[in-house]
């Protein structure tokens, strides 16, 4: 069963656009030819070993042992590879990704089940993988999940997979282009880690290095409860989900309906307490704020001003259908917290905001409040 503590907020982010990104774990409810499953770590070094016939070099690890055979045997290797991770069949609940609306599908994987994932089928309009690699960009990106492998792809024709930590480490800076997608991208919408262990220093580089804070949330999927490893990641800005991968896949089926797939609300009619839009709001000098000025709608949406722990915390109470109340000493940042989940939830709901409420003066005549 998942664990997650702020599930009204991730329920609230699966209603609207995300990035997944994915990595060996996430694929190992899926099966090879063999009728294997995908293996990782160690067990794909045994796989190795055994199919080359390199008992003498068993005392290296994975990325080593890959790169000696690599070395001189660099076709039979890819041949291999490609029978190992091409998927012939795979858990029905990956299925259940299908209802969530995924843009940008990246992933350190070499195996080829998010095509198996997000294939066209009939009757469904669940937005198709397009591989960037082989397509570049499509014409019509709200039609498709853009797939970006950042280790190469078994249907990829050409090019070694990243194994080694060398060409791990300069993937990014070999391919400047992924890098600021990738970047713009983590800030742009909620992003999923599935399968992952962070242990990719390209992608501790793009999450640590870009100068912009992320408004979107950024979720990780720990195989188990960690304390050392649920600091780390909230340092960081992840919320945790804890449980296997199936776990999560069972609990977008129970939690996620088939049809779920929410498009913002586009209501544009003026009435009071309406949260004004970023291009509605007078922009004013972000010190003003910082030198004590009351919180203004553009202070809301400024990514300078940085968002709080408690901003998920609220966000998560409301959507989970309860009340939520804000109390403080003066200038502690009430007024800018409810500012901020205000302008944050408006995106896909109606959102009311008011300094104060009053009595109108007639009707405290009528019902006796004078």
């Amino acid at each position: 069963m998942l664990k997650v503590e702020k599930a009204g907020l991730l329920k609230a982010d699966l209603s609207r656009g995300v990035n997944l990104f994915t990595g060996a774990g996430f694929s190992t409810l899926a099966r090879n030819s063999f009728g294997e499953t995908l293996p990782v770590g160690d067990g794909l070094k045994t796989l190795l070993v055994k199919e080359f016939s390199l008992d003498e070099y068993s005392s290296l690890d994975l990325a080593s042992l890959y790169a000696v055979i690599l070395s001189d045997r660099r076709h039979a290797l890819r041949r291999y590879l490609e029978r190992v991770f091409t998927v012939k069949t795979y858990e029905p609940k990956y299925d259940y990704l299908r209802r969530i609306n995924t843009e940008f599908f990246y992933t350190t994987n070499i195996d080829d089940l998010p095509f198996h994932i997000f294939n066209a089928r009939q009757n469904d309009s669940t937005r198709i993988l397009h591989d960037l690699t082989m397509y570049g960009a499509p014409r019509q990106p709200k039609d498709v999940a853009q797939f970006i492998a950042l280790h190469g792809n078994v249907r990829h024709e050409d090019g070694d997979f990243l194994f080694t930590p060398g060409q791990i480490s300069s993937a990014f800076a070999s391919d400047r282009e992924t890098w600021y997608v990738f970047q713009r991208q983590l800030g742009a919408r909620p992003t999923l880690f599935l399968g992952y262990g962070m242990r990719d220093a390209g992608v501790l580089q793009a999450l640590q290095g870009s100068t912009t804070p992320s408004q979107f949330n950024r979720w990780i999927l720990l195989r188990r409860e960690d304390a050392g490893a649920s600091a780390l990641y909230t340092s960081l800005g992840f919320h945790i989900m804890v449980g296997e991968t199936e776990d999560f896949l069972t609990f977008l089926g129970d939690e996620v309906g088939s049809n779920s797939i929410a498009e913002p609300t586009r209501n544009q009619q003026l009435f009071t307490g309406r949260v004004p839009t970023i291009g509605e709001v007078a922009q004013r000098p972000i010190r003003n704020f910082f030198r004590g000025s009351e919180p203004e709608w553009s202070d809301a949406y400024s990514n300078q001003v940085v968002r709080r722990r408690v901003n998920s915390s609220v966000k998560n109470s409301i959507y989970s259908g309860r009340h939520v109340a804000i109390v403080g000493l003066p200038l502690s940042g009430k007024t800018t917290i409810l500012k901020q989940v205000a302008a944050e939830i408006a995106a896909d709901r109606p959102v009311l905001y008011f300094d104060r409420i009053e009595v109108d003066p007639s009707v405290r005549t009528v019902f006796g409040f004078e």
